[in-house]
C-alpha cells in the first residue's frame, strides 16, 4: 500500500509538465526584458560600423555566461569522484550534432547583434512588440515542421498578432520614415526562430540542462570570436582593447533567461508556449 510519502514532487510535476513549462517561460520572458531595458539605457553607442560594439558586448557576457556554467559544472560533478567519470561521458555528444549546435548558435548570435542594434533606434514597447514575430513563426513552424496542432483561438491569436506588428510598424515607419531600424527587430525574431527550433531538437534528448547550456555558449563564443577576426582580418575594422565590465551582470541575466527558456521547451510543445511570451509586452 503505497502512502502519501512515497509520492515524489518530480512524479507531481511530471504529471503537471504543461504548467511548469509555462511558469519557466513566463519567468524567461520577464528576464528578456529585463536584460534588453538594462542594455538599452546602460550601452547608449555612437553606432560603430559594422555592428562591432555590438558583437563585442555578445562576446563578453557569452564569455561571463560560459566561465560561470563551467565553474557550476566543476562544482556539481567533478569535485564528487562518485560522479566524474560519468560526468566527463555525459558531457560528450554525438558528433552529428555539431552541425546542429553550430547552426543554433550562428542564427541566436546573428538575431542577438541585430535586435541590440536595431534597439538603439526603437522604443523598447515597440522592438518587443515586433519580437512577437518570433512566436508567430514558432507555431507555424511547430504545426507545419513539428505536427503540432492549432485550434481556432490560436489561429486567432496568430492573425491579431500579425495584424498588431503591422500597426506597429506602419505607423512608426511614418513617423519617423525609416524602415530600416524596424527590420531588424524582424530579421532576428526569424534568426532565433530557426535557432530556437534547432535548440528544441537538442535539447529534448540532452539529460542535463546544464551540459546543454555549456554547449550553448561554448558555440557561440566560438562564432563571436570568427566573427571578430574576419572584422579584423577582413573589414580592416580596429578591434581595441575590449572592456571586461562589459555585461558585469547581464550574463546571469541571460543564463537564468536562456535556463528557463530551454527548461520549458525540453518538457512542452512549441505551439504551447508562444502565446504566454506575450508577457514581454506587458513588462
Amino acid at each position: 500500500q503505497m502512502n502519501l510519502t512515497d509520492i515524489r514532487y518530480s512524479d507531481f510535476f511530471k504529471i503537471n509538465n504543461s504548467y511548469l513549462a509555462v511558469l519557466y517561460i513566463l519567468l524567461h520572458s520577464s528576464l528578456d526584458v529585463i536584460f534588453y531595458v538594462i542594455y538599452k539605457y546602460n550601452f547608449q553607442s555612437n553606432h560603430i560600423s559594422y555592428f562591432l560594439e555590438e558583437i563585442i558586448f555578445v562576446f563578453i557576457y557569452n564569455f561571463k555566461a560560459l566561465v560561470l556554467l563551467i565553474i557550476c559544472f566543476y562544482v556539481k560533478y567533478l569535485l564528487d569522484d562518485s560522479v566524474g567519470a560519468e560526468a566527463i561521458q555525459s558531457i560528450k555528444i554525438n558528433k552529428s550534432k555539431f552541425g546542429f549546435y553550430i547552426a543554433m548558435s550562428f542564427f541566436s548570435v546573428f538575431g542577438f547583434i541585430t535586435f541590440l542594434y536595431g534597439l538603439k533606434d526603437i522604443m523598447i514597447a515597440n522592438a518587443m512588440s515586433i519580437k512577437y514575430v518570433e512566436q508567430i513563426l514558432w507555431v507555424l513552424v511547430g504545426c507545419i515542421l513539428l505536427k503540432e496542432k492549432l485550434n481556432s483561438n490560436q489561429i486567432s491569436g496568430i492573425l491579431v498578432s500579425i495584424l498588431g506588428v503591422v500597426i506597429v510598424i506602419v505607423s512608426n515607419v511614418k513617423a519617423s520614415g525609416d524602415i530600416i531600424t524596424y527590420v531588424l527587430p524582424i530579421m532576428a525574431a526569424i534568426c532565433w526562430t530557426i535557432s530556437s527550433n534547432f535548440g528544441k531538437y537538442l535539447v529534448k534528448d540532452q539529460q542535463s540542462i546544464l551540459i546543454h547550456m555549456l554547449y550553448y555558449y561554448i558555440f557561440h563564443i566560438i562564432i563571436l570570436i570568427l566573427l571578430l577576426f574576419i572584422l579584423n582580418s577582413y573589414f580592416l575594422v580596429k578591434i581595441e582593447v575590449i572592456n571586461i565590465n562589459l555585461g558585469s551582470y547581464e550574463f546571469i541575466i541571460h543564463i537564468l533567461s536562456m535556463t528557463f527558456f530551454y527548461k520549458a521547451l525540453k518538457i512542452a510543445p512549441i505551439s504551447l508556449l508562444a502565446p504566454f511570451i506575450y508577457i514581454k509586452l506587458i513588462v
